[in-house]
């Protein structure tokens, strides 16, 4: 059976320490969402990963050194 987030925020709701549960799952959560939303940042600038972003911004950074 699959169980929606409200349901499972409100089984959490009805356990002890389950408001800290459902704090620590909502940051992950958000977590989530920020790191897909850098990753559909970087399809946009047609890379794969923060690493390639870092070289092209090393090799943009030695062009502009370089005039």
């Amino acid at each position: 059976m699959k169980y929606t987030l409200a349901q499972i925020f409100g089984a959490l709701g009805s356990v002890e320490n389950g408001q800290d549960m459902i704090n620590s799952l909502q940051n992950i959560i958000d977590a989530n969402r920020q790191a897909d939303k850098s990753g559909e940042i970087l399809k946009k600038l047609g890379v794969n990963s923060v690493e390639e972003l870092e070289k092209v911004v090393s090799t943009l950074d030695t062009f502009k050194k370089a005039g």
